[in-house]
């Protein structure tokens, strides 16, 4: 099954849901950055969950979800563009932790307590940002808990991801639906019915899709599709972004560049790709950045 995401009205319309499935970015990501299962859970989360907040972007912008908690996993960061395309990284991608007793991934206690910001670029002149404390490190709740308090956009989130023994990502995917402004009360009601069903989303994602779980469990309400768009893990470096945050290091980092390794090599966060410059093309640039700051 082809990752995307599909958005549904409901609820004779006063009710957004948004349905994805990720599976293949998120086995994508783990073969990347070589996830452990755990790691895997939580980056799949977060992507899923970046993923559906890209769906609000005009053509240009990006949203950046940041999770910089204090457990093994260290600060997570998470690009999603309109289209719908993900990047994401973790500072220590192989951390690991033992499951919970019922045997499920502890993606809590990886992340850990800290702080989980949104950074959205509207392209106007000024960058918005949300920022609120991790409600509990399991990234579903947390994200829900930002809705409410930065957004003040009631939301339920539900994000799973379920690996296989060889960690391979067996499915992956996530549900949000919020209640529109000036939703009737018996709709919220019947809402709340509905969302107790949702059970083990990771679970319930290996028999069928996200939006077939959707209309399976709102069915009361009435789920009608109004778009749909492809999800993919795709990275947007390139040498000529490599060039110019080496010139925004300035003259006198490229200097020491150039006297003590006579080259440079930088790799990608997001993708691992290498990329190097020779001292020829770090004098270039060292040319530049001295004409820039002129």
């Amino acid at each position: 099954m082809q990752d995307r995401i599909i958005q549904y009205l409901m609820g004779e319309g006063n009710v957004r849901v948004f349905a994805a499935d990720s599976r293949e970015m998120t086995e994508q990501a783990r073969q990347i950055h070589d996830l452990s299962p755990t790691a895997t859970a939580a980056m799949g989360r977060a992507m899923t969950a970046a993923g559906i907040m890209a769906c609000d972007l005009k053509t240009g912008g990006s949203m950046t979800l940041n999770i910089r908690g204090d457990g093994p996993l260290g600060p997570m960061c998470v690009v999603s563009r309109p289209g719908v395309f993900v990047k994401a990284y973790a500072q220590n991608p192989q951390a690991d932790v033992p499951p919970k007793s019922t045997g499920k991934l502890d993606v809590g206690t990886l992340v850990g307590q800290g702080r989980l910001s949104v950074i959205k670029d509207l392209q106007l002149k000024e960058p918005w940002m949300g920022q609120v404390n991790l409600h509990n490190g399991e990234i579903a709740e947390d994200l829900a808990y930002y809705y409410a308090i930065s957004e003040q956009q009631p939301s339920l989130v539900a994000l799973g991801v379920l690996v296989d023994k060889d960690r391979s990502v067996l499915s992956a995917g996530g549900i949000v639906v919020q209640p529109l402004p000036g939703c009737p009360d018996e709709i919220i009601t019947q809402l709340e019915q509905d969302a107790a069903r949702l059970g083990d989303i990771s679970t319930k994602l290996r028999a069928c899709s996200a939006g077939e779980l959707v209309q399976e469990i709102f069915a009361a309400l009435e789920p009608h599709q109004i778009n749909e768009l492809p999800l993919s893990y795709a990275c947007d470096c390139s040498q000529g972004r490599i060039e110019r945050a080496l010139i925004s290091l300035g003259r006198e980092e490229l200097t020491d560049m150039i006297e003590k390794d006579h080259a440079a090599e930088v790799s990608c966060h997001f993708c691992n790709k290498v990329y190097q410059l020779d001292e020829a093309r770090l004098r270039t640039l060292l040319e530049q950045a001295q004409t820039k700051g002129e």
